[in-house]
């Protein structure tokens, strides 16, 4: 969660500089989790935490607090202040440096947590009481634009449009939650 993004912003540097200008600089976007941004209380909002972590744990524990997520969460903090330190770092030579939190977002790599039971208690920790979807991520992630994407020679980068476009240049350093509340605590039950 750390490593990877820190060595993979390390190898784009030069195509970031030659990309970026003072008024349109250049965007690295990192994805952390919401996780990251409280204390742990047992709560664990990403299905990853359970699988890698706590595989025997039952579906159920990610709602009720029986499962800890110390170490994905703390590897996701890492990734924060990774992002705030490469906004010092990056930032003279136009490269903003950012990263999203997702909350528990329905998808695929949450399987674990989609099942009915489990996903209705995590709605109801949510302060929004109700999980996100792919829409409500929309307006954060999208896919690049296919000339962009064949500088990168990747067909499955994503950017958040806002941070990467003119309207954000002079936002970073920050971390932005996309989780309908969940980054301050579980909402009364």
């Amino acid at each position: 969660n750390v490593t990877v993004p820190m060595y993979m912003t390390r190898q784009c540097v030069g195509m970031l500089e030659a990309a970026g200008t003072h008024e349109d600089p250049a965007s690295v976007i990192m994805v952390g989790s919401t996780d990251a941004l409280k204390a742990p209380g047992g709560q664990c909002f990403s299905s990853l935490c359970v699988f890698f972590f706590h595989e025997g744990a039952s579906k159920e524990a990610a709602v009720t607090g029986s499962s800890t997520n110390y170490a994905y969460s703390t590897s996701k903090a890492g990734l924060h202040w990774l992002t705030t330190h490469l906004c010092l770092e990056l930032g003279p030579r136009n490269i903003t440096c950012n990263c999203i939190a997702p909350g528990p977002v329905a998808t695929k790599i949450n399987a674990r947590i989609l099942d009915p039971k489990v996903a209705e208690g995590t709605a109801r920790a949510v302060p929004t009481k109700r999980m996100g979807d792919t829409q409500d991520m929309a307006g954060v992630v999208q896919p690049l634009p296919l000339r962009l994407l064949s500088k990168l020679k990747s067909s499955g980068c994503t950017a958040c449009l806002f941070l990467s476009s003119r309207a954000g240049s002079w936002i970073t350093g920050v971390t932005i939650a996309v989780g309908g509340g969940i980054a301050f605590g579980v909402a009364n039950m």
